[in-house]
């Protein structure tokens, strides 16, 4: 389980720098994501590895970090299918149109969450 946690974590590090270095694939990910039921299946991924990462938290050497990231993934994806589509995608479009720094900074929190799931892992 702890294997999954470096897994995951390693590859939201990889996405944090590919959205950093090139912002314009945050955009090209938006758009596919709000494109028929990607949006759902988007939530329902989300809710799994959320819970996924809340079962494995008891196997990791800093447990309350990987419990934290996994039930704040879970909220978020369950919040996503609870609210009306309309409602998401227009959230998910004013990220979009967010300036270069800010999609930099998004990048630069990916690669936070990234890193502190490394160190709890």
């Amino acid at each position: 389980m702890v294997l999954f946690i470096k897994v995951l974590a390693i590859a939201i590090i990889v996405f944090g720098c590919l959205i950093m270095l090139r912002p314009k694939t945050m955009k090209e990910i938006i758009e596919r994501v709000k494109k028929g039921n990607n949006l759902f299946k988007a939530m329902v991924i989300k809710i799994v590895v959320g819970v996924l990462m809340m079962i494995a938290s008891r196997y990791c050497s800093i447990p309350w970090i990987v419990l934290f990231w996994g039930a704040l993934n879970t909220f978020t994806g369950v919040a996503g299918l609870l609210l009306k589509r309309d409602v998401v995608v227009k959230k998910i479009e004013w990220i979009e149109k967010r300036p270069p720094k800010h999609v930099f900074l998004v990048g630069v929190i990916a690669l936070v969450i990234g890193v502190t799931l490394v160190l709890g892992a």
